[in-house]
């Protein structure tokens, strides 16, 4: 059985604007990752006790074409 390929953030969307901010809202503070870039934007929301790591892999696939926000 093959291993499964694991990506990482390609180069392109490893810039200061792919590390981690925080924003601070009303509710309490929400942390996310912003790629950049000048494609459309795609927001990856994830779910509840989850952060924006899960998306990783497909921010590794979306990046060199979309500028991505993961929450």
């Amino acid at each position: 059985m093959n291993e499964p390929v694991r990506q990482t953030i390609p180069e392109a969307a490893t810039t200061s604007d792919s590390q981690p901010k925080t924003i601070e809202l009303s509710a309490g503070p929400i942390d996310y990752i912003d790629t950049g870039g000048a494609g459309p934007t795609v927001v990856l929301l994830h779910g509840v006790l989850m952060n924006h790591t899960v998306w990783r892999d497909v921010i590794a696939e979306l990046a060199p074409e979309f500028r991505c926000i993961a929450c």
